[in-house]
């Protein structure tokens, strides 16, 4: 497990404002269905967590020399 640095993680809060509705609403309705927890709370941290994963999934340097696309990853 890599731990992300501070600045990852308010990038990633920074761009959970700008994602399309329908993702975050989806991503939403996955986690309640796959745990049972509808806690607002709860919600916002499983975002924050995507986000900042695919955050430094961009960022890694095999996807970047691979020329994958970080969105289709995660």
């Amino acid at each position: 497990m890599q731990i992300p640095p501070a600045g990852l993680i308010e990038a990633a809060a920074d761009q959970i404002d700008h994602l399309p509705i329908e993702q975050r609403s989806k991503q939403g309705r996955e986690l309640i269905v796959a745990t049972g927890h509808d806690s607002l709370d709860f919600i916002a941290g499983y975002e924050l967590g995507l986000e900042t994963s695919r955050v430094m999934i961009a960022q890694n340097t095999a996807v970047v020399l691979a020329k994958l696309d970080p969105d289709q990853i995660l």
